[in-house]
């Protein structure tokens, strides 16, 4: 079971608008990322308004499906490219990154991912 964040209205407005802008970006309709993530369209429309809080498994679908850390949906940092952050915490360049399998990579951004989503759970 998971269970509700405390997200403050600040946070809550800058998940509204960032998830917008991402959608938008990707020129993906509200629709479309209702089949993609598995809500319903309203709930897609109620997250971008601010009138809906996502607890932690929705925050980790759109992370997902967009390719950005939770921190970046919820404003607490500007860093979207979670491959810049590996880099930035482990002393590897993007380039060297990049040299790595997708395997490799695709572990090391699920830890990522494991970590941030543990962080999440810990504040409470």
């Amino acid at each position: 079971m998971i269970k509700s964040l405390n997200i403050d209205e600040e946070a809550l407005q800058i998940f509204a608008n960032r998830v917008k802008l991402l959608r938008k970006e990707r020129n993906v309709s509200m629709e479309e990322l209702s089949k993609y993530i598995g809500f319903s369209r309203s709930a897609i429309s109620m997250y971008e308004t601010g009138k809906r809080t996502p607890d932690l498994n929705v925050l980790m679908k759109y992370s997902g499906f967009f390719g950005v850390p939770v921190d970046y949906l919820l404003g607490k940092t500007n860093v979207r490219d979670p491959l810049y952050q590996v880099a930035c915490f482990s002393n590897l360049s993007t380039k060297d990154f990049g040299k790595l399998s997708k395997g490799a990579q695709k572990d090391i951004k699920n830890f990522i991912a494991d970590v941030m989503a543990r962080e999440l759970n810990d504040e409470e």
